[in-house]
């Protein structure tokens, strides 16, 4: 806890080390998911491809999504969950239903 106390007057790790510090902790139990699961197939190959649309979009879909679920009564947490998934569905397949337009596809 020392080691990434934020007081500076206290603290006798600079913000570099204590990123380095708190990089080598979080990243490495991901790498087992990443070498095992980063496969590629047509699915996410055609949504790899409209990622920059869904960039474009997304705000949209997520303004809308917190507006219409905003009084189901559900906690925080499960709402955010649902929230979520909904517009990542939503907003990668109206992204690629965009990008088959004719003059779309060559800009998005």
């Amino acid at each position: 806890m020392f080691l990434l106390s934020g007081n500076p007057a206290t603290s006798q790790v600079g913000d570099g080390q204590r990123a380095r510090f708190a990089k080598s902790g979080c990243c490495p139990p991901f790498s087992p998911f990443r070498e095992r699961l980063n496969r590629s197939n047509a699915l996410t190959a055609r949504f790899s491809k409209s990622a920059y649309t869904v960039y474009i979009l997304h705000p949209f879909f997520v303004v809308t999504a917190t507006g219409l679920l905003k009084d189901v009564p559900l906690p925080p947490l499960p709402l955010a969950v649902l929230a979520c998934s909904v517009v990542l569905i939503v907003a990668f397949t109206c992204a690629n239903l965009i990008r088959q337009a004719p003059l779309l596809n060559k800009v998005l």
